[in-house]
């Protein structure tokens, strides 16, 4: 590929970058369910497993003791909300494990470039690449036409208000658009499979 077909690509990329780094640097709230993400995170990073532990509530703590996200929810909030999922000494939450995993996910990555990170930035850097990945395919799929009508899309939207927060709502939203997308091109299978 040559650089002037790379370069949409890497203008796309580097736009995304920039908007996500200005994001980066808002103060971060909490809102909706945001607090049994940020919980499952450590529920992840602690034990690898997608309920909560002893050890995952403390970090949980740590986090709220920092006073870095805005309303963010009490630990006895968490611990007690849920009561019919706890089991001995672990607790779960009926919210999507799978975001969280991929935020932690997310979160190793950034670690082995050395790029410090949290909680917060792990969903964060998730938002983008999923947001990146469809903004991407989008341009693959039907060059400038169809990178506006993402762009469109997504900025007459709610999904704007969700950029920066925890919440499932831009993977939910950068799946579906995905699935689209691989079905409008005939990949079937790749489009049930997102």
């Amino acid at each position: 590929m040559s650089f002037k077909e790379l370069s949409p690509y890497l203008a796309i990329g580097i736009a995304f970058l920039a908007t996500f780094m200005v994001l980066g640097q808002l103060t971060p709230q909490h809102v909706g369910d945001g607090a049994e993400y940020y919980a499952l995170f450590y529920a992840w990073s602690d034990t690898l497993r997608p309920w909560m532990t002893a050890t995952s509530f403390d970090s949980y703590e740590g986090l709220l003791s920092k006073g870095e996200i805005i309303a963010l929810k009490p630990r006895e909030w968490l611990e007690t909300t849920f009561a019919a999922l706890r089991l001995g000494d672990t607790a779960d939450f009926n919210h999507f494990w799978f975001y969280s995993f991929l935020a932690f996910l997310v979160s190793k990555l950034l670690a082995i470039f050395g790029i410090p990170n949290g909680p917060h930035q792990s969903y964060l850097a998730l938002h983008f690449l999923l947001l990146l990945s469809v903004g991407l395919m989008s341009f693959h799929f039907f060059r400038w036409q169809g990178f506006a009508a993402f762009l469109i899309m997504t900025l007459t939207t709610p999904m704007v208000w969700f950029f920066d927060k925890v919440h499932t709502e831009i993977f939910t939203y950068s799946t579906v658009v995905l699935s689209v997308l691989l079905l409008l091109r005939k990949h079937y299978l790749a489009g049930a499979f997102v």
